[in-house]
């Protein structure tokens, strides 16, 4: 009896340190998953919180892209119409000049002439140019 009493103490002590050992084993588990999910929540809230930042970010990145394209686009508008207007302006007095150029020349050419005329009469007049 004594024998098998000592027996069952010696079960139940192999028992109890098993016991022992897979509560401590679960116990580590259970903090290293503790850990983990500590981990786990401070990533989510920091991946949340650059996703927040990333979005302010992009935002005003797409705010400034926007704002310089309209920029170019109004600036580019703006030389185009510039350029337009001085083309139209030029065409518009070289067509002037080719529809009126002949009626225009003659009208200078003939004042030329007279003046020149004028000119020699005033020299004959006066003696200014030794005529005899």
């Amino acid at each position: 009896m004594e024998q098998e009493y000592k027996d069952k103490i010696e079960k139940l002590n192999s028992d109890l340190t098993k016991l022992t050992l897979d509560v401590q084993k679960e116990v580590k588990e259970l903090k290293e998953d503790t850990l983990v999910n500590g981990h786990i929540d401070n990533t989510a809230n920091m991946s949340f919180a650059l996703a927040e930042i990333s979005e302010e970010q992009e935002s005003s990145n797409y705010e400034k892209f926007l704002k310089t394209l309209l920029e170019s686009d109004f600036k580019a508008l703006q030389q185009e119409m510039i350029e337009e207007t001085k083309r139209e302006l030029l065409t518009k007095k070289v067509s002037k000049n080719q529809q009126g150029g002949f009626k225009i020349g003659m009208i200078f050419n003939l004042f030329g002439l007279l003046s020149f005329l004028l000119t020699l009469w005033i020299c004959a007049k006066y003696k200014l140019l030794f005529f005899a």
